[in-house]
């Protein structure tokens, strides 16, 4: 009897590990946990993804914050054997406050990696030193220390990587200013004077779809949330001093495109 009891605990321990299998443990506390999690390899990229719960009620930001907030940090340099590490980010929401709008992500998240390794025949360690923050009616700013090993034949339980896969469906697909799709940027004008700025932009929707929504983001964080003036037109403000470039994401149902625009002062149009 106490043979097949330390048996069975130990196929337990066993299935145990296995269920583990390419997941980090979680760093936080009750009102945002994070960790990183395996996705096997694609080619000689090793995919990963970085996965956030939050509790209800909180979010946590998209790399340009919107009216306020803070986007998150990452660094790197911990890893071992990773030559780069590319952050995607899936569509994000706006959330409507009484004064301002921050653009981010409620619920559960999973922001896809694609990691790069120095040598491919070496095994491969991704650390990551993460800055963020999770918000209600406050802001706490948070930090993390993560680590995970990676390698081509690892990977998270299949309802993780089932969940990576739909977040990388959410990624949007790179397009380019002035295209004639259904889904597309067609026009990207810069405006004003002096210190005030802004960039019009003309997009086209699907016939039939639901309206699109547009975000922007900036190198230096001073691109403004975009607000809509008609259908079809938006309106980006530019701070100052103005950015050199704009990524303008365009969101429409379930397809997204993202289209970077350079600005120099004048008519950014194609």
């Amino acid at each position: 009897m106490t043979f097949r009891l330390l048996a069975v605990l130990a196929l337990a321990l066993m299935a145990g590990r296995a269920a583990a299998a390419g997941l980090g443990p979680w760093a936080g506390d009750r009102r945002g946990e994070v960790r990183l999690v395996a996705g096997g390899a694609h080619g000689e990229v090793l995919r990963a993804g970085l996965e956030i719960r939050l509790a209800p009620g909180w979010k946590t930001y998209w790399k340009a914050p919107g009216d306020s907030g803070i986007p998150p940090s990452f660094d790197w340099s911990a890893s071992r054997n990773v030559a780069a590490v590319a952050v995607r980010w899936p569509v994000p929401q706006r959330f409507a406050g009484k004064d301002d709008t921050t653009i981010g992500y409620a619920g559960d998240v999973i922001l896809p990696l694609r990691v790069t390794a120095k040598d491919p025949g070496q095994p491969v360690t991704l650390a990551l030193a993460l800055r963020y923050a999770v918000c209600n009616n406050i802001c706490v700013p948070a930090r993390a220390s993560l680590s995970l090993p990676l390698a081509a034949n690892d990977a998270a339980d299949a309802y993780t990587l089932a969940r990576l896969e739909g977040f990388r469906a959410r990624v949007p697909q790179p397009a380019t200013l002035g295209e004639n799709g259904a889904l597309a940027v067609r026009a990207a004008t810069v405006q004003g004077t002096g210190a005030s700025w802004a960039l019009d932009v003309a997009v086209a929707v699907p016939a039939g779809a639901e309206e699109a929504t547009l975000f922007a983001a900036a190198p230096n964080g001073n691109a403004g949330v975009p607000r809509q003036t008609a259908p079809g037109h938006w309106r980006v403000p530019l701070l100052d001093p103005p950015p050199r470039k704009v990524e303008l994401v365009l969101a429409s149902g379930d397809r997204a495109i993202a289209v970077p625009v350079a600005l120099d002062g004048a008519a950014a149009t194609p």
